[in-house]
């Protein structure tokens, strides 16, 4: 095989490849904006996903806009639960108590909130909502740039997945740009990743 034919089979894959990634996130994006949660509509529980705290141990901006996102669909009676899933894998970092916290803060009933300390990344989270938490239909609060990935994943474990987009946050460029990539990764997580890292005991949610 000259070099030409080899240059020329090699801009063929490469354009088949690209083209792949921009079909599979037009597919994501498209699913997710089927299945965002509309206005009236009620659902037993919404997904807090983690998005980080700083150095003295409060919540980022990013994840307090999307406690106050649930806190707004709690508020409005549209949700009766609030699941709270973040990394709290070392005693120094945890993603979920500066959470619990401030809802108790807001006026929400302890009995309502739900803590996954295990939930390391999107995957996880859903997952563990669906086998630990026994949830077949949530919402999931997030930055809208990350909706699409996380609704992809919770339909394709088979949850009734829904997404609610926070407000303030919309993410840099850097956020966005990532995210075609992990879109991408969620075929991989599912043809190689069977259960997450932990899983525990079950919990059962009202």
């Amino acid at each position: 095989m000259n070099m030409k034919k080899t240059i020329n089979i090699t801009k063929k894959i490469f354009l088949f490849g690209v083209a792949g990634i921009i079909l599979w996130n037009a597919v994501v994006i498209v699913i997710s904006e089927i299945y965002t949660l509309r206005k009236n509509q009620n659902i037993n529980t919404a997904l807090v996903l983690g998005a980080g705290v700083l150095d003295d141990g409060s919540m980022s901006p990013y994840l307090e806009d999307r406690v106050n996102a649930a806190i707004a669909l709690y508020d409005n009676e549209q949700i009766e639960n609030i699941l709270v899933s973040g990394d709290n894998s070392r005693n120094t970092y945890n993603e979920v108590e500066p959470v619990k916290d401030y809802l108790l803060r807001q006026g929400v009933f302890s009995g309502d909130i739900y803590l996954d300390h295990a939930g390391f990344d999107t995957y996880d989270s859903l997952y563990r909502a669906k086998h630990i938490f026994g949830q077949e239909e949530i919402v999931i609060i997030s930055q809208d740039y990350h909706i699409p990935r996380a609704v992809m994943i919770g339909r394709m474990l088979g949850i009734k997945t829904y997404g609610y987009p926070s407000e303030e946050y919309n993410g840099t460029i850097k956020y966005r740009i990532r995210e075609i990539a992990a879109r991408v990764k969620i075929i991989y997580d599912f043809i190689f990743l069977n259960d997450p890292e932990f899983r525990g005991e079950k919990i059962e949610i009202e």
